[in-house]
């Protein structure tokens, strides 16, 4: 049983043991090959060597700082698009007809990552303050309007300069850019 044991060891365990061994130390003794593009690019003064690339240099205008006179990520600074949807969604009866309708939006703000979350913030404190000025521009909704792109583009519109005034009046300012229904249920 022994002699059985190691003989399979001595066919099939061992050889595959120094191949696999053999591999590695190969592969740990090798260092890798160099990029020969980048050397005739190089070579050919296609491209400067890389000791040669200089950084610009931040200047006193581009790097911004904070509050704590930390400075502030460019990521930060660059114009990005959040959406901020209304909690609950308006429901309400369509005119002249006995159909219902639950509608629900959201507002397109495009402002930098710094501004956006402080304007997310505000517009949630002041979703009760909007909500009256949304069901103003609702009132008198037709099936005609809800259904028809054209309908629905006009009042996408009124809602968003009624919005943007409401946000004036709470000295917000006019930051939203759009208005979009993300949900519209008529039954």
């Amino acid at each position: 049983m022994i002699k059985k044991a190691l003989g399979f060891v001595a066919i099939y365990v061992l050889p595959a043991a120094v191949v696999a061994g053999g591999f590695s130390a190969g592969h740990l003794l090798v260092e890798g090959e160099t990029d020969r593009l980048t050397n005739h690019l190089i070579a050919t003064g296609k491209m400067p060597a890389p000791e040669e690339v200089v950084e610009p240099a931040p200047t006193e205008t581009e790097v911004q700082l904070d509050a704590n006179g930390n400075p502030i990520d460019p990521a930060m600074l660059l114009p990005t698009y959040e959406y901020f949807e209304m909690v609950q969604p308006f429901t309400g009866n369509l005119e002249n007809t006995t159909r219902l309708y639950k509608i629900q939006f959201a507002f397109s703000v495009h402002k930098s990552k710094i501004e956006i979350d402080g304007i997310m913030a505000k517009l949630l404190e002041m979703e009760p303050q909007i909500r009256p000025v949304i069901v103003t521009e609702l009132t008198g909704l037709t099936l005609d309007m809800i259904s028809s792109r054209e309908g629905r583009k006009e009042l996408l519109a009124r809602i968003l300069v009624a919005v943007n005034d409401q946000l004036v009046k709470l000295e917000i300012g006019a930051v939203v850019e759009d208005v979009v229904i993300t949900d519209l249920a008529l039954t």
